[in-house]
């Protein structure tokens, strides 16, 4: 089994400042959520977006948290793009199986911005933990 997986939750924004609910399950044969990153399909969508994110109960963005912050450019490594907490407090909420829900809110601020479209939230899970094997030991023939 592989020790990474991204797990992606498809988010539908019908219509210009329209806020939509989500909520997914974790696969629950990872044991950690350790990074979220937001994709938007127009760069513009970003400004006045704002998200709402619980994994597990647990708040990871507050109620009208601005999705420009979560923003980077293309020029950024794909693994950097992610939000994995700070540096003395790394994200690892429980996976497993847990539930994920939130809220994404369209900003309404650019009028090129092209409805209904579809925002993708894409979660970072993993297994920290090696799962081992059992050993097997052969007994060798004293002389």
């Amino acid at each position: 089994m592989h020790n990474l997986k991204y797990q992606r939750i498809t988010v539908i924004i019908p219509s210009k400042g329209a806020s939509t609910k989500f909520s997914a399950s974790t696969d629950k044969l990872y044991e950690y959520v350790t990074g979220v990153l937001l994709s938007l399909p127009y760069d513009n969508s970003y400004f006045g977006t704002a998200i709402q994110l619980k994994i597990a109960g647990e708040e990871i963005f507050p109620e009208y948290f601005e999705a420009k912050i979560l923003g980077v450019s293309q020029d950024v490594p794909p693994d950097d793009r992610f939000y994995t907490g700070s540096e003395n407090n790394k994200m690892m909420e429980p996976a497993s199986g847990s539930l994920i829900e939130g809220m994404l809110s369209d900003g309404g601020a650019d009028t090129n911005v092209v409805f209904p479209y579809t925002a993708i939230l894409l979660m970072r899970i993993e297994n920290i933990h090696e799962k081992k094997e059992p050993v097997k030991k052969e007994l060798q023939e004293v002389k």
